[in-house]
C-alpha cells in the first residue's frame, strides 16, 4: 500500500503546471482555442498511455 502511495506522490512531482493570472475576460474563439490545445494535449497523452 505505501509503494502506491510513494508512487503517486512521485507522479505528482513530475507535474509542471503553468500558474497565470487569467485575463479579466476571456473572448469565446480564446476559450476555444484553449480547450482545443488541451483535447490535443490530452489526446496525446491518452495514446501515450494506452501504448
Amino acid at each position: 500500500m505505501t509503494d502506491t502511495k510513494e508512487m503517486a506522490l512521485q507522479e505528482e512531482e513530475n507535474i509542471a503546471l503553468k500558474v497565470t493570472s487569467p485575463p479579466s475576460s476571456l473572448s469565446r474563439e480564446q476559450m476555444l482555442a484553449d480547450t482545443d490545445q488541451f483535447l490535443a494535449e490530452f489526446a496525446l497523452d491518452y495514446k501515450r498511455m494506452s501504448e
